[in-house]
């Protein structure tokens, strides 16, 4: 076969493959359920915000992870000096949860936290961890309903 017939080849793919998407997007989006589909995946997604007042950042973009673990540390922070020790720990264990290095985390607040929140803390995290964990599957769920 000459270059020629090799490009009008690879040209036939790309189109039927063009077409191919063309189709079943169109498909997609004028199914009878689609702008169901969307609003209630929206609405999943805020419902999801609402029920835990802290937005979890993006799963893979490792700056905002890096920023959310700071903010988490400074709001945690800030509500232990203002005495709501249920509130600094909910904000800690996200601080775990999102940090590099988590042992490390939980040695220094072992010694800077008092007893008492240290100990709610470590018995926070796996709910916590099942929270993000949740968030973030009901994010991939909901994406894929409406792909």
């Amino acid at each position: 076969m000459n270059l020629i017939n090799y490009r009008t080849i690879g040209t036939a793919c790309g189109v039927g493959l063009l077409a191919y998407c063309a189709y079943f997007d169109y498909q997609r989006r004028h199914a009878p359920d689609y702008r169901e589909r969307v609003t209630a995946r929206r609405e999943r997604i805020r419902r999801a915000r609402e029920e835990d007042d802290v937005e979890l950042p993006p799963e893979h973009d490792k700056e905002a992870i890096e920023k959310f673990f700071v903010k988490e540390i400074e709001v945690g922070e800030e509500c232990l000096q203002a005495g709501e020790v249920d509130k600094a720990v909910k904000h800690f264990s996200y601080a775990v949860i999102f940090c590099p290095q988590p042992q490390n985390l939980l040695k220094y607040m072992r010694e800077c936290l008092p007893s008492t929140a240290y100990t709610k803390l470590v018995e926070n995290l796996s709910a916590a961890n099942k929270r993000v964990a949740e968030t973030y599957n009901r994010i991939h769920v909901s994406e894929e309903d409406v792909e």
